[in-house]
């Protein structure tokens, strides 16, 4: 999947689909309020993880063998992450920092992107 706005115009077959999923989008009648369910976006990159997450899937990798109930994985590494010393996150809030500059990048890159195309198809 393209990253970039830039494949916009030359209408690739990804951008359509967003532009005809964007205009068809379904009124929700279920509720009194009407409302639009816009897709989402598929240019935006993914957002910045926080140290938990980062935790929590390393974790769950070991555990796999030694505890089959994922719910229980779940629980012994939430408690884990709760003992654990401030020290000893620091690993995890550096990860944090690196995703959030990934993070950062791409979206200027996107938004270099977008803005050409706006200014290319005034």
């Amino acid at each position: 999947m393209s990253s970039s706005l830039s494949s916009l115009s030359s209408d690739s077959g990804e951008a359509a689909a967003y532009r005809r999923m964007k205009k068809n989008a379904k009124k929700n009648k279920s509720s009194s309020r009407v409302s639009t369910r816009m897709p989402a976006d598929p240019f935006k990159p993914k957002k910045v993880k926080n140290a938990y997450t980062f935790f929590r899937s390393e974790r769950l990798q070991d555990l796999k063998d030694e505890i089959p109930e994922y719910k229980d994985r779940l629980t012994k590494i939430s408690k884990e992450w709760k003992k654990l010393t401030d020290s000893k996150k620091r690993k995890y809030e550096k990860m944090v920092k690196r995703d959030r500059s990934r993070y950062r990048k791409e979206m200027k890159k996107i938004e270099s992107d977008y803005r050409a195309y706006v200014k290319a198809n005034r």
